[in-house]
């Protein structure tokens, strides 16, 4: 891929010894990432939803974002060719360029993205339906292009098996960009070669939306919103398998995915005879991984290459140009369980986890940007090159260099590993060991090459690397400020102040820094984090970036720095309308069949409780609930009309193993109408909780009721055509205790953390317009215990990210 340089309008702004550059979370329902715009030519790189580079041939272009009511291309209007619902088509150029896409801000509440198709120029294409495919299929041949009749598609379970050759693959796409939407147990294997993906959209599909056994394939501008399987967080949304070699997954888009987003097999190592190798030279590059959050205690990381203990195994992945934007699933954001594998040019931002090089050698990371994360790099294995990374305000390490086991190479220690021109800001540890341990197999660092670094910050240890042995340090500027202290004291280090400026991704030696000219020859460092070549002066310049003129400023871009963002329903929470009465709980309530209220709480046990008064239109609702037996379930009608037509949210029931009796479903539901729309996991009766151990060793439920103590709180958010519901995460353990984070709990007052577990927007793709009904119904089988049910009315907040 070719790049421009175009850095020169880079905000600059001079900073103290210390950055601080995460800026304060507002009320926002989306911030300045939402879902990023499709389009029927190819992307080089997003710089936001909003802004990116695009290449064409000189043909028209049509784009799909919700509400586009223009497009503006190298910062001029673009003269509309044609245009439909969220759609428009724009001629362009041949070339690249860079286009923002205009919005209405009214879009999230207007129209659904459907529409009428745009015209376009004639393309040898042929129009299927999902259950068309497979009759079509023996007539197609390299090069053909295979579209799809717009509209939303459940359980599509289709098998690719004809493929292309190089420059002719078999393009498989929508109508128009964004026109397909695949839900339900959709499906796609790709059983071929040369064959590409494009622009469809997949709306909580289950485990491996899309599965590629193939080589030279392709999955482009795909967008997969809450997908993964729900009963286990171990499965990959789009998996690469076994035997596949130099695929691309490019401009892809995962949010909230309930398990791991994106993967390569290999796990362990394949016996001579078993015909199976690990694929090479995959690429996965420009997607967005965003709000991803916890279900679990494992799983769901966002990448994930080598599943299983393969340090031996040689993939030759590249992961670059990706944004991870609240990507914390797992404590992994990325975990790479395998060597020779490249992560460079990569945004992490604001994520409850690390990169972690799980194990493995001879791993690149490079031209990474990490800010607000828990740490930046965890590192284990050998002769990884960890440079040129940009790494602000961990709140724990920028790179811990771990602890491993003797004589175990999965867990062997970090050795002959390169950290050097690295910036560290604001980490509440630098470069760290972890602490001594007293184990006699520990086995500590060695040998690491650290130099050419520039570390500050006001807090913590700025490079603490007392447990390694044999460690070989450097020139490094280091200046700790406030409480900071620097930790190391060799001679090698320079305390003074690096006097960096920026923000952001962009933070270099400012005027007269100490940082320039003062770095150590390091073979095989040739250029910094923007691609401008070292040295720029008599010699290399200390930190990632290389203090150069704007002219001279390299080939890399990347994308815009996404902005923290606060979802949490608690932000729409402004007017109360139905307080929760303890001594009179069904004083708000219209009950019908076994239904009363007793001592703060409402038992419920083939019957409903009715809303007396009407729902706003836009509401956030509260409420607490116990089921009494695994067999209890739940229901809530909410925007329901006299027909009772409304959304639908069911949770609760049991499912009968042979092996361990009753468990609980751990699934959420949530239909519109008559209608299945998404299935989401809940987060207190999620099966794994109750399937085994962590350690896997058991499968023996030992107790056959849930926790009494334990209540579970739920909050629904419908704002617009928004719905959002989040509730207690709370892992249930083998002893019957709950676990919620780090802490063992069994009391029901222990404060638990609130996971989002369902968000959705009612575009009016599924089962006709948003539903606006009054009322609202709560509805019981088996017995079920309520308490603390509240509503406000919601009101819209400004987008303060």
């Amino acid at each position: 891929m070719k790049e421009t340089g175009g850095h020169e309008s880079r905000r600059r702004s001079r900073w103290g010894g210390v950055l601080v550059c995460v800026l304060t979370a507002g009320r926002a329902l989306a911030g300045p990432w939402t879902a990023p715009f499709l389009c029927d030519a190819d992307l080089d790189l997003y710089l936001n939803d909003d802004r990116a580079r695009v290449v064409c041939g000189g043909e028209p272009v049509t784009f799909y974002a919700r509400g586009i009511r223009g497009v503006r291309v190298d910062g001029a209007d673009a003269s509309a060719v044609n245009a439909g619902a969220h759609l428009m088509q724009a001629q362009l150029p041949a070339g690249t360029h860079e286009v923002e896409i205009v919005r209405d801000p009214s879009a999230r509440v207007l129209g659904s993205p459907g529409g009428p198709a745009v015209s376009g120029p004639a393309r040898p294409a042929r129009i299927a339906a999902p259950n068309e495919y497979e009759t079509l299929e023996p007539q197609l041949q390299p090069g053909a292009e295979v579209v799809i009749r717009n509209g939303a598609y459940r359980d599509w379970q289709m098998t690719v098996k004809a493929g292309g050759l190089p420059g002719r693959p078999v393009v498989i796409r929508p109508q128009t960009p964004g026109g397909v939407l695949l839900m339900g147990r959709t499906s796609l294997r790709i059983k071929a070669d040369h064959v590409v993906l494009r622009e469809l959209r997949f709306c909580g599909s289950a485990e491996r939306a899309v599965e590629i056994n193939g080589s030279h394939n392709r999955i482009t501008q795909c967008q997969f919103e809450q997908c993964g399987n729900v009963m286990s967080s171990f499965g990959h949304v789009v998996s690469i398998g076994w035997n596949s070699d130099s695929n691309r997954v490019d401009h892809c888009y995962f949010v909230n995915s309930r398990s791991m987003s994106l993967g390569q097999a290999a796990g362990g190592y394949p016996k001579p005879d078993s015909g199976r190798r690990v694929g090479v030279d995959n690429r996965f590059d420009h997607n967005i991984f965003r709000d991803i959050y916890r279900l679990w205690r494992n799983g769901q990381e966002a990448i994930q290459i080598g599943q299983g203990q393969a340090p031996r195994l040689q993939p030759r992945a590249l992961i670059a140009y990706n944004v991870f934007d609240n990507a914390s699933g797992d404590s992994e954001i990325i975990s790479l369980k395998s060597s020779n594998n490249a992560v460079r040019h990569n945004l992490f931002v604001n994520c409850d986890g690390s990169m972690t090089l799980r194990n493995g050698n001879e791993n690149l990371l490079a031209g990474n940007v990490l800010a607000g994360n828990i740490n930046g790099f965890t590192v284990r294995g050998e002769r990884h090159r960890i440079v040129n990374n940009l790494i602000v305000n961990m709140a724990g390490s920028g790179v811990r260099l771990s602890t491993g086991k003797t004589g175990d190479e999965r867990l062997g220690a970090v050795k002959d590993c390169l950290i050097a021109h690295n910036t560290f800001v604001g980490c509440r540890v630098g470069i760290g060991t972890d602490a001594p341990s007293d184990r006699e197999d520990a086995a500590y660092p060695e040998n690491n090459l650290v130099l050419n670094n520039v570390l500050t910050g006001g807090k913590g240890t700025l490079l603490r690397i007392g447990a390694a042995s044999h460690a070989r340090v450097g020139p490094n500027l280091v200046w700790a400020t406030g409480e900071a202290v620097a930790g190391y004291e060799g001679a090698e280090l320079v305390l003074k102040d690096p006097l960096l400026t920026g923000e952001g991704t962009v933070i270099a030696p400012g005027p007269g820094s100490p940082a320039i000219d003062a770095a150590a020859p390091v073979a095989g460092v040739d250029a910094d984090l923007w691609g401008t070549p070292r040295p720029q002066g008599q010699a290399a310049d200390m930190g990632a970036v290389e203090a150069a003129p704007a002219a001279r400023r390299g080939s890399v871009w990347l994308p815009d720095f996404p902005r923290p963002r606060n979802l949490a329903v608690t932000n729409w929470m402004h007017q109360p309308l139905v307080a929760y009465d303890s001594g009179t709980p069904l004083a708000a309530w219209t009950a019908g069949g076994d239904a009363t209220g007793r001592d703060g709480v409402v038992r419920i046990g083939e019957g409903t409780l009715a809303l007396r008064s009407p729902l706003p239109p836009d509401f956030v609702f509260e409420w607490e609930y116990r089921p009494e037996t695994f067999d209890s379930r739940a229901e809530i009608t909410f925007c329901a009309g006299v027909a009772g037509d409304g959304y639908r949210l069911a949770f609760g029931g049991s499912l009968q193993d042979k092996q361990e009796g009753k468990i609980p479903t751990g699934i959420i539901k949530l239909g519109k109408g008559p209608g299945l729309v998404l299935e989401a996991p809940h987060a207190v009766d999620y099966r794994m909780n109750y399937r085994h151990a962590w350690s896997g060793n058991t499968r023996k439920i030992p107790f056959d009721h849930p926790i009494p103590e334990l209540w579970t709180t739920f909050r629904l958010l419908k704002l617009g055509r928004f719905i959002r519901m989040e509730m207690t995460n709370v892992s249930i353990m083998p002893d019957g205790q709950a676990r919620g984070g780090t802490s063992t709990v069994k009391s029901a007052k222990q404060k638990f953390g609130i996971t989002p577990v369902l968000i959705w927007e009612d575009t009016g793709e599924i089962d006709g317009p948003p539903r606006a009904g009054p009322f609202l119904k709560l509805e019981q089988s088996g017995t079920g215990y309520w308490r603390n049910l509240r509503l406000w009315r919601a009101e819209g907040a400004e987008d303060g990210g």
